[in-house]
């Protein structure tokens, strides 16, 4: 039977069901913004971006030096599937969950917090390009913690390298800079930072309307595909053999 991606997929979640690793993928972006919204923490786009992200630290860091110890991932490196099939189907299972965090987090977006920085409105523009910026930000962390475990053959090395890239990047680095007026704060944030494309890109949903706007925003749909098309490519790259 061939390995596809799709079967890989499905042997990841289960996987991850055995290990119960699946409850908190799926969960916690919910229990992080009740609990924001509890403490009265206001809901911006990056605290929704966080959500996802820190959703995602899983997939990202553990699972694969999870499966890479316990042999999983060596009978599967030394299987006929290619490495097009085994990182691609690491990534479609963390994209299905993603789509799942999606669904469960869209309610409080819509019913909990309009009055706040972030909100949906209903209708097919918002809640199409809701799902493509989850998905590409869940995807874009697994992609870096699977570059770094395609890149390196020690799983703490991985684990610590992968972590403080992502913690690097999605957390947001602000630098306070003088303004005329002393009163006023303000920050200096990185627009380069990939996960910061996401934030941003959470942010722009309240515009989308129509077909119009949803074609003028497809730049950062593109650029955020384009950021994971080429982790994928790397991730591909340096993983050379079959052994893990």
């Amino acid at each position: 039977m061939r390995l596809t991606p799709f079967r890989i997929a499905k042997m990841n979640l289960i996987e991850g069901y055995h290990n119960k690793s699946i409850y908190y993928s799926i969960f916690f972006p919910v229990i992080f913004i009740l609990v924001a919204m509890q403490l009265k923490v206001s809901i911006t786009s990056t605290l929704v971006g966080l959500a996802f992200v820190f959703g995602s630290l899983d997939d990202a860091l553990l699972s694969l030096s999870r499966e890479r110890d316990s042999g999983t991932l060596a009978k599967l490196f030394l299987s006929p599937a290619s490495r097009w099939s085994i990182t691609g189907g690491r990534i479609l299972s963390s994209i299905l969950l993603g789509v799942l965090k999606a669904t469960l987090v869209l309610p409080l977006l819509i019913f909990k917090i309009q009055d706040m920085e972030v909100y949906m409105i209903l209708n097919p523009f918002n809640l199409t390009s809701f799902y493509i910026i989850s998905s590409l930000t869940v995807s874009l962390t697994v992609l870096v913690g699977l570059t770094f475990s395609a890149l390196c053959r020690d799983s703490r090395l991985i684990v610590l390298l992968a972590s403080s890239a992502i913690l690097l990047l999605a957390v947001p680095i602000v630098m306070p800079f003088s303004q005329s007026n002393p009163n006023e704060d303000k920050f200096m944030i990185k627009d380069y930072n990939p996960f910061w494309i996401c934030y941003e890109s959470f942010g722009r949903l309240v515009d989308i309307t129509s077909l119009q706007s949803l074609e003028h925003e497809s730049y950062w749909f593109s650029l955020l595909f384009a950021l994971n098309m080429a982790l994928y490519l790397i991730a591909n790259a340096g993983m050379r053999r079959k052994i893990a």
